[in-house]
């Protein structure tokens, strides 16, 4: 195993070696989770970013889903009903 340093700067930022990201896969914008062990040692993990559309589809559903410039049409239009129908009251 071979042992690479860093560097943590006075505001807490740290350097990871750039053998350490790529053999760890981090990119820009993953978290690194810390886990503090008893002997006053410390494990780190990286819990990769995640966007919207990791995780589209991962959810099973027997319904279709609606086209978003559908829903964005309908919402508009159920907007100015309720735009008319509150001038009607006022």
């Amino acid at each position: 195993m071979k042992y690479s340093s860093g560097k943590v700067s006075n505001k807490g930022i740290v350097v990871i070696p750039i053998e350490v990201r790529r053999q760890l896969a981090i990119d820009e914008g993953d978290k690194l989770e810390f886990v503090l062990n008893e002997g006053g040692g410390a494990s780190m993990y990286v819990v990769k970013r995640k966007s919207v559309l990791d995780v589209f589809g991962v959810l099973e559903t027997d319904k279709s889903i609606p086209d978003m410039n559908e829903l964005r049409d309908s919402f508009k239009e159920e907007a100015a009903r309720g735009i008319v129908h509150r001038g009607k009251n006022s």
